[in-house]
């Protein structure tokens, strides 16, 4: 009798320097996105009939006729049960990349987030088509020119992976490929993605993975010689795997949604450079498949299907299937680096470029926001201090408006290293955005910084004009 494949005895994926491997074979993830709700876990056991459903082949636009081989999802709850639903996608030869943070994130310190890291390790490592652990997604996000490089970040998302894996060394029957997805924002990411996979491999990322919604409007030259511009910027110093943990482009923006990409990004056909000069590169030398994203639509407009499962018209979920199914097999020639060394004039490498002292000079500014919900009439303060980076800062009270009230000005000392807005929601006050570094020493007489707040809990970006 032959053995069902389940979550124990699927063979689990490994790494060979720059390729993803299954077995002896080369592998790369022909992926889709799917959460089909926030900060509510997808894979538990209670979705056991949803994801049955997802899995038969009677389903039109379900998981087994889209011939993927690998799903993402973004948050999950580590005190659930996994078991069921984990066998039923081993046994559709379908690998899960799950999200290992939620409302919990780096931002949080060590003692909070390798918490999260941990529980959520002592409930996966244990399936073997768990892909990896993403333990962080866009984190790095500069906003408007640039004004939050998030200099820190990587030396913080290092140090998670770095616990992590000495972690499951030590507690888990194997040990799980950690990664963490980028924006493409190419000026401070590609930087970024450096300083990830750099250095030692206890604490570089095992797999990088970069959020890449390229593709978009404009000729078919265009669209390959945006992908060889990305390609050529990690050829030759991604010494682990990089691929794509979101891909596509907003059908809103680019209609129909054809998936013309995927040809390049499995190496059917060589990328060649817009401009025409340069030599044409095999894109998956260097980038190992990808997620597309997303399955559901959500209000932004990126979903191939609706949340009762219908086809979007224009939106790829027919054109998904035929390009996925003409992937049989693919090979490619990886690199052989071994490690890259890390770039001591990177300032991701580096990590201290964020300067500790405040303004030099008292400044007059407008304070404003852009708050639109919950709604208008919560109280908003902007405080400001002179040690940011302590352990408890000592905050003051600059001024106290509501939102999307009156704009009002105010002038912050000398010293000033930290300007944070809060908003009172239910009584409680949450950080809507925090301005310090260098986007705070920019600031002049004149400007308005102009404060939001994301839902649900916060951490938006305070806009300096």
């Amino acid at each position: 009798m032959t053995q069902s494949i389940n979550s124990s005895n699927i063979t689990p994926i490994t790494i060979s320097n720059n390729l993803f491997m299954c077995g002896t074979d080369q592998w790369a993830p022909k992926g889709i996105c799917y959460q089909p709700t926030d900060f509510v876990d997808p894979i538990s056991d209670n979705n056991l009939t949803t994801i049955q459903d997802l899995l038969k082949t009677t389903t039109t636009y379900g998981f087994a006729n889209m011939k993927i081989n690998a799903i993402r999802v973004y948050q999950v709850d580590p005190a659930k049960d996994h078991t069921k639903v984990m066998n039923a996608l081993a046994a559709a030869g379908i690998y899960v990349l799950v999200g290992a943070v939620d409302h919990t994130t780096v931002h949080d310190g060590p003692t909070v987030y390798n918490a999260r890291l941990k529980a959520v390790a002592d409930e996966f490592c244990k399936y073997q088509n768990v892909l990896g652990f993403s333990i962080g997604n866009e984190t790095i996000d500069p906003g408007k020119e640039g004004q939050n490089p998030g200099y820190d970040i990587p030396t913080k998302i290092r140090a998670g992976a770095k616990y992590l894996k000495a972690y499951m060394a030590k507690n888990c029957t194997r040990t799980v490929p950690v990664t963490a997805a980028l924006r493409d924002d190419p000026d401070f990411t590609i930087p970024a993605a450096k300083a990830y996979m750099c250095g030692n491999a206890s604490e570089r990322l095992d797999f990088l993975g970069y959020n890449c919604e390229r593709w978009a409007g404009g000729t078919l030259a265009a669209k390959v010689g945006a992908y060889y511009t990305l390609t050529k910027a990690f050829e030759g110093s991604n010494p682990v795997p990089i691929t794509f943990t979101e891909m596509g482009s907003n059908p809103r923006a680019v209609s129909p949604r054809t998936w013309q990409q995927v040809d390049y990004l499995y190496g059917g056909t060589k990328l060649t450079p817009q401009s025409g000069s340069g030599s044409p590169i095999n894109m998956a030398d260097v980038v190992s498949g990808g997620f597309a994203f997303r399955y559901y639509e959500r209000n932004a407009g990126w979903g191939m299907l609706t949340t009762s499962g219908d086809e979007i018209p224009n939106h790829g979920a027919k054109s998904i299937i035929t390009e996925y199914s003409k992937i049989k097999s693919f090979s490619s020639t990886g690199n052989t680096m071994g490690t890259a060394p890390c770039d001591k004039n990177n300032p991701y490498v580096k990590g201290s470029a964020i300067p500790t002292s405040g303004l030099p000079s008292a400044v007059k500014v407008t304070l404003t926001n852009s708050i639109t919900t919950p709604a208008t009439g919560r109280n908003i303060k902007f405080n400001y201090t002179s040690n940011v980076n302590a352990a408890n800062p000592t905050w003051l009270e600059a001024v106290s408006i509501i939102a999307n009230g009156p704009s009002t000005t105010f002038t912050f000392p000398a010293g000033t290293n930290g300007i944070s807005m809060i908003y009172e929601v239910d009584s409680k006050w949450d950080q809507g955005c925090q301005l310090k570094g260098q986007a705070l020493l920019r600031l002049a007489d004149g400007d308005t910084i102009q404060g939001n707040w994301m839902s649900p809990n916060g951490n938006g970006n305070c806009s300096i004009s």
